[in-house]
């Protein structure tokens, strides 16, 4: 029995040291968590704005891009250029349409026909049947000049061009006006109304209108003349009338 009664301390001094070394893990622990949480806690954000690297380059390089585009259509000159013919109330033109040029490039024109100068701009009109006729485009950005590039065509006909109708006289019966055209290469022109009026007839060759006193009345009318030149060129222009002024 005795020895039953000194085994009780014995056992309770092991519970003790026991409970002594947990807790002691257990102090090691929280501040293991303790040390861990201060080095994991995040750095203060500085309000402080830092500015993007590469940014100034990125505008630099726009402007870098249009100079490039610049510099090569120096080089290359107008690729899509054409010669577009146009014609307005017998007036025959040739007109250069390009695509639009970049940044402060400007575009020179200069024209030939036959090989001669014949004068600058987007547009010329002073050809006939036969010519050569030739425009240089050449590119400038203010400081040099680029590559140029040119067209060329041949005229195969112009159009005849009605220049006016004027009163030619006046009888007891009829009125007469006369209507007058030219043709730049030369070609015989024939003349024809369109719709005429009652009583109104032109001459083909001579352009020369005849309108009967009775039928023409005193109200003013409109009338058209058309001339051909047998080439292919044609040419309408309307005329206002009074019986008895002529035409307007």
């Amino acid at each position: 029995m005795p020895t039953d009664m000194e085994s009780v301390p014995c056992d309770r001094k092991g519970e003790k040291s026991k409970s002594l070394i947990l807790t002691g893990f257990l102090l090691l622990f929280i501040i293991s968590i303790g040390a861990c949480g201060r080095s994991e806690r995040a750095a203060p954000v500085s309000s402080e704005t830092i500015p993007v690297k590469g940014q100034e380059e990125t505008q630099s390089g726009d402007r870098g891009i249009k100079d490039i585009e610049e510099e090569t259509f120096l080089t290359e000159g107008v690729k899509k250029a054409k010669l577009l013919p146009h014609t307005e109330e017998g007036k025959d033109t040739l007109i250069v349409e390009v695509p639009r040029s970049p940044g402060r490039i400007t575009l020179g024109f200069l024209w030939t026909i036959n090989g001669k100068s014949a004068g600058e701009g987007k547009s010329l009109s002073c050809f006939r049947r036969g010519d050569r006729v030739s425009v240089r485009i050449t590119p400038f950005d203010g400081k040099k000049a680029g590559q140029s590039r040119t067209l060329e065509t041949e005229i195969k006909n112009t159009t005849p061009r009605i220049v006016s109708l004027t009163e030619a006289g006046a009888g007891e019966s009829r009125l007469s006006f006369k209507a007058v055209a030219e043709d730049r290469d030369g070609d015989p022109i024939t003349f024809s109304l369109l719709s005429p009026l009652p009583g109104m007839t032109i001459d083909p060759q001579s352009g020369v209108i005849e309108w009967s006193s009775e039928a023409a009345g005193k109200e003013d009318v409109t009338i058209t003349v058309k001339v051909i030149d047998g080439q292919g060129g044609e040419s309408v222009h309307p005329f206002k009338m009074d019986a008895g002024k002529g035409s307007k």
